[in-house]
């Protein structure tokens, strides 16, 4: 069974692309496994020339890849291992995206697909959460929330997937997605993904309303994601949201962050 990596910015729609990628016949997935960013990150420091030589008495590379790889199939595959028929285990979780490169070669026959939204649109959903947050006595991290820190964390997203599609030897796993194209160009957009990966597209995928995120494996805390989001068929109305939520002030300070980044994506 071949992995399917999805990564961006939280807030980019990537819980939604997950539950359409995994009503595929030949695709299955889960809830977010929160682990594999820190224990990528981890990873990287122990490949570093100083710890691989500081190391040598408990792990070369080719051992320690060895043993991370088994430890991941072993965490991911464990319910899936026995069925028939299916070609991808589909792992979503926004920050796969700090450790792609990693993922992708320890996994050779893995891809990565990326998403992007509109910075202003992702903060907007942002400010969403941190009021449901608000409005169910839920303690949380305020600065989290944060315009500034939002903005940043966004930036540094799609900075890292434009490093990544740098490199030569990923080109051809590396699948980036545009939610706004997702919402207006479905079909082509989900047939795109579909050849690069090697399987067809499947009805299902296209009215992804009509299996409901309760009868799945995806995970609703009516704080991150709703019943009504995750239940959505493509809906175009949440392209632009930012025009209607932003201040004055927000727009004028959330743009000059993103003001690069937004500019090379064609936002500005």
């Amino acid at each position: 069974m071949k992995y399917l990596f999805i990564g961006g910015c939280g807030r980019s729609g990537t819980s939604f692309v997950q539950k359409i990628i995994i009503s595929h016949s030949k695709i299955k997935g889960g809830p977010e496994f929160d682990f594999l960013q820190p224990l990528l990150t981890t990873y990287k420091r122990m490949i570093t020339p100083f710890h691989l030589e500081r190391q040598q008495y408990f792990y070369d590379r080719a051992s320690l890849d060895q043993y991370l790889r088994t430890f991941i199939d072993s965490a991911l595959l464990n319910k899936h291992k026995d069925e028939a028929n299916i070609e991808f285990f589909s792992e979503k979780t926004p920050n796969n995206i700090d450790v792609a490169e990693q993922l992708l070669t320890l996994f050779p026959d893995a891809f990565f697909i990326n998403i992007i939204r509109d910075g202003r649109d992702v903060l907007v959903s942002h400010f969403d959460v941190e009021a449901r947050f608000i409005k169910s006595g839920t303690p949380y991290n305020k600065q989290n929330f944060a315009l500034e820190k939002v903005c940043n964390l966004w930036n540094k997203s799609v900075n890292t997937y434009f490093e990544l599609a740098k490199k030569e030897q990923f080109k051809d796993r590396v699948i980036n997605l545009i939610y706004e194209d997702l919402l207006q160009h479905p079909e082509r957009e989900l047939a795109r993904i579909c050849q690069q990966i090697g399987i067809d597209l499947e009805p299902d995928m296209l009215s992804p309303g009509k299996k409901k995120v309760e009868d799945g494996p995806l995970q609703v805390d009516n704080i991150w994601h709703t019943k009504a989001m995750l239940n959505a068929n493509f809906d175009t109305s949440k392209i632009g949201r930012w025009k209607g939520k932003l201040s004055f002030l927000q727009k004028r300070k959330a743009e000059k962050l993103m003001q690069a980044n937004l500019k090379r994506l064609n936002y500005l």
